[in-house]
């Protein structure tokens, strides 16, 4: 009878643990906020201290490869501190611009591309860059403000 008991109580604390491990998962990717895509005409802000955009996807291509894993975050303290000669490159032949946070835009296009960052068509609506269209990462323009 013991051995009976120690058995079931064995059962019910491995029951007990996987559903407590259940529910931390789930609370922890409830948890997570996935970006929102912005649709196309809708209004946006870019929501990163600088945002890179290359005017063309062969240019936002560039600009990724010239800033690797930076471009993720913007590109923080890189433009202060000495950019990499791709990157000042690509911005000195106008092929390149950095957009600061807060930056007001106008969503064309989305474009899924092979590299792990999905990008959009934005026209900038506000800032020296106004009417400036370009390829930023979807991620980084976040909805305006109703």
């Amino acid at each position: 009878m013991g051995r009976m008991l120690r058995a079931t109580l064995a059962a019910v604390v491995v029951f007990i643990g996987i559903v407590l491990i259940i529910v931390a998962i789930a609370t922890e990717q409830a948890g997570r906020s996935e970006p929102v895509l912005l649709d196309v005409g809708a209004e946006g802000v870019i929501n990163v201290a600088n945002a890179g955009m290359g005017v063309t996807p062969e240019d936002y291509d560039a600009l990724l490869h010239a800033t690797a894993a930076d471009v993720r975050e913007g590109i923080p303290g890189r433009l202060a501190a000495g950019e990499p000669h791709e990157l000042r490159d690509l911005r000195s032949a106008g092929k390149v611009y950095v957009l600061p946070k807060g930056t007001r835009v106008l969503a064309l296009e989305h474009l899924v591309s092979q590299h792990p960052w999905a990008s959009m068509r934005i026209r900038v609506l506000g800032g020296p860059h106004a009417g400036t269209e370009g390829w930023v990462a979807y991620d980084h323009v976040s909805p305006s403000a109703p």
